[in-house]
């Protein structure tokens, strides 16, 4: 068996002057100087809590909700009906699943609030001291009976390549694939195309305050999770000759039920408007 030999770290003694008759002596060499790195305290993370949906104010750092963390959370849940369970079962155990925290102090039942990062446009009218603000228009690729509008996906993972494709015909081309992993917060009270999130909201302001606030605007969507609260969530592009560029997105959508839409000054975290959805 082989083996290696181990120096241990204690100071090296030296023997000289075997040649003569004075008795040896030990030299220790000079150890190399250690370096203490001081460790850093961890951050410490505020805990997660329900919206406060009648604050005027909110901090101007916060950005909302995050959904792959909640997304995450609900995942270790058992929400959905197991087919052993009856109808009755599985309601009593919702009623009681909703009154457990889930992730920090969230329950279902709470106050969720989402930032969409899109902007949205204004206009203002010095005549009258009114601001004109369209909330950003809401896409939609998911599909949940009616399609649904939804928030800008949150990316968690994402990657990229690039393959030679051909049609049928032969034809070549180098196609740029990428494949990215998502949570995406869904609306079920937002039908696509009916435009409900997107109409405007007039905020008199005097030209002096509208002028500061241009390209400020925030629009965050205050609501509650919705049975059954997760679902699968994809969209592909098949690339094509005049389009060689293929997209993989996978993941889970959160589904949240509307309640309110705020409109936000993003410098101060004043609330500037709010509308009620049903």
């Amino acid at each position: 068996m082989k083996r290696t030999a181990l120096i241990a770290s204690i100071p090296l003694l030296l023997l000289v002057g075997c040649g003569d008759k004075s008795p040896p002596r030990a030299v220790i060499a000079d150890s190399p100087e250690v370096v203490h790195t001081p460790i850093p305290e961890p951050i410490k993370r505020v805990p997660v809590e329900p919206f406060d949906s009648k604050a005027s104010s909110i901090d101007s750092s916060f950005k909302g909700h995050v959904c792959s963390d909640i997304m995450q959370a609900l995942q270790i849940r058992k929400l959905s009906k197991d087919q052993y369970e009856t109808s009755k079962d599985y309601a009593k155990r919702l009623q009681e699943l909703s009154k457990q925290k889930y992730f920090d102090e969230l329950k279902l039942g709470d106050t969720l609030a989402f930032w969409e990062p899109k902007d949205g446009t204004s206009s203002y009218d010095a005549d009258k001291g009114v601001l004109s603000f369209t909330p950003p228009y809401l896409s939609s690729n998911f599909k949940i009976g009616d399609g649904v509008e939804m928030l800008t996906p949150n990316v968690m993972s994402s990657s990229e390549r690039t393959y030679e494709g051909s049609n049928a015909f032969g034809v070549k081309r180098s196609v740029k694939s990428s494949h990215q992993q998502v949570c995406v917060v869904s609306f079920t009270n937002f039908k696509y195309g009916s435009n409900a999130s997107s109409q405007p909201f007039k905020i008199k302001l005097p030209p002096q305050d509208a002028r500061a606030l241009h390209g400020k605007i925030r629009t965050f969507y205050l609501g509650v999770l919705a049975h059954p609260y997760l679902a699968a969530y994809s969209e592909y592009q098949k690339p094509e000759i005049n389009n060689p560029i293929e997209k993989m997105v996978e993941g889970t959508s959160l589904l949240v039920k509307v309640q309110q839409v705020w409109i936000v000054n993003g410098d101060t975290g004043e609330v500037l408007s709010k509308r009620t959805f049903k």
